[in-house]
């Protein structure tokens, strides 16, 4: 297996602090990637985020050397665990009456399986093939809900906010060749699935690296109104 990776995590135009946070690691035959994007006007969204990728970069540091041996099954629940334990860590740490959250998408590789959990509005896409033509998937779900003159929901669900944390898990296989693409609201918002798609076509294939940059590029002309975080990952056997 080959994984390749590029993200990009920016405050953008028009806020004073990126609440954003990633985490990204791979090894031989797995990878992590993780986009935690912190609740903007509420207390502390960047510890929140940071509170997320932090629990997970201690957690890999620990299994790393042999988590191939783990059973599919054993991985979720160990997933699930240290983000509820995040999750619980941070509504302790939060001064009553206050709120302090983040979203959350956390794609983890390994061998010829993906496992991905999330929390709130943050996305995971990758790329499907249909009558010769590609598309981008959404495997993720946003957990908003409408709000009338708004074009976008409100959100109904994060981490930190709520003791126990209820987070969707999904698995699948992966393909010989396969594209994910994780990101926050900050990029999904401001672009279309077709312009993302576009970038992302042309960097499969080819100079991954510079993909962040273009994707960077591609929000801020749109006005870059929020913090951006991104990861674009291929697989290949």
């Amino acid at each position: 297996m080959k994984i390749k990776h590029v993200s990009v995590c920016d405050i953008g135009k028009c806020r004073n602090e990126n609440q954003d946070s990633i985490y990204v690691e791979a090894g031989e035959d797995w990878g992590i990637f993780i986009v935690a994007d912190g609740m903007g006007g509420h207390s502390e969204g960047s510890r929140a985020s940071k509170e997320i990728t932090s629990a997970f970069r201690s957690w890999t540091g620990t299994v790393q050397k042999h988590i191939s041996d783990y059973e599919i099954p054993d991985l979720f629940s160990e997933l699930r665990k240290v983000l509820s334990e995040a999750n619980d860590k941070i509504i302790r740490d939060t001064e009553k009456g206050k709120i302090c959250g983040s979203t959350a998408i956390i794609l983890l590789i390994i061998r010829d399986v993906y496992i991905l959990l999330s929390v709130g509005d943050s996305r995971c896409y990758d790329i499907k093939r249909h009558f010769f033509r590609d598309s981008l998937r959404q495997l993720s779900f946003d957990e908003v809900c409408e709000v009338p003159g708004r074009n976008f929901g409100k959100l109904t669900n994060a981490v930190g906010v709520k003791m126990p944390l209820k987070c969707r898990l999904i698995s699948g296989t992966i393909n010989k060749k396969h594209t994910f693409f994780i990101c926050s609201d900050g990029v999904y918002k401001f672009c279309t699935e077709k312009e993302l798609l576009a970038v992302i076509k042309r960097k499969k294939d080819g100079r991954l690296e510079t993909a962040g940059e273009e994707i960077k590029e591609l929000i801020y002309k749109k006005g870059a109104k929020d913090n951006l975080s991104a990861v674009l990952i291929t697989v290949s056997f």
